[in-house]
């Protein structure tokens, strides 16, 4: 059978909730917040097993269609893949494990790739990039020559295999 349901429609009251003792009034407590701060309405949230979250949560997951689970003829290579290859870059030991005290001149990469990505945020801008697709056994110098032709030009580049 197909579970349909929403997450509020899940509602377990079987299960009881966690609590644990004050050491002060909740009276006292509620008045050190300010007004403004506290709820109007008591917070509406499903009564769920941890498993039963997981699960829902893991189901509308597995909604998502894109390139891990079948063809997607949808768009362009680079809409396709760059948040693969984004987050293959943001994975880099070399970027992500560098010490925040490092000397500059060790990670002029980083701070680069940092620095481009402040500029186009902060001016609100559309990146260009651009995609090259080396054939198979081409040198990668051969590869470096051509992207001179483009360097300063654009944002980003994908190279794709």
């Amino acid at each position: 059978m197909k579970d349909t349901n929403l997450i509020f429609e899940k509602n377990n009251n079987s299960l009881s909730s966690f609590s644990f003792s004050l050491e002060c009034k909740e009276d006292d407590i509620l008045a050190k917040i300010p007004d403004k701060l506290q709820r109007i309405s008591p917070l509406c949230l499903p009564i769920m097993s941890e498993n039963e979250v997981i699960r829902h949560y893991i189901k509308l997951s597995n909604k998502n269609y894109g390139v891990d689970n079948g063809f997607y003829p949808l768009g362009s290579c680079t809409m396709k893949y760059n948040p693969k290859i984004n987050e293959r870059i943001a994975k880099y030991p070399s970027f992500i494990n560098f010490h925040p005290y490092a000397d500059n001149s060790r990670i002029q990469g980083n701070l680069e790739i940092l620095s481009k990505c402040k500029k186009a945020l902060n001016a609100g801008k559309f990146t260009i990039t651009t995609e090259i697709g080396p054939p198979k056994g081409v040198s990668v110098a051969a590869i470096l020559d051509e992207l001179e032709l483009v360097r300063g030009r654009v944002d980003g580049i994908n190279v794709t295999d």
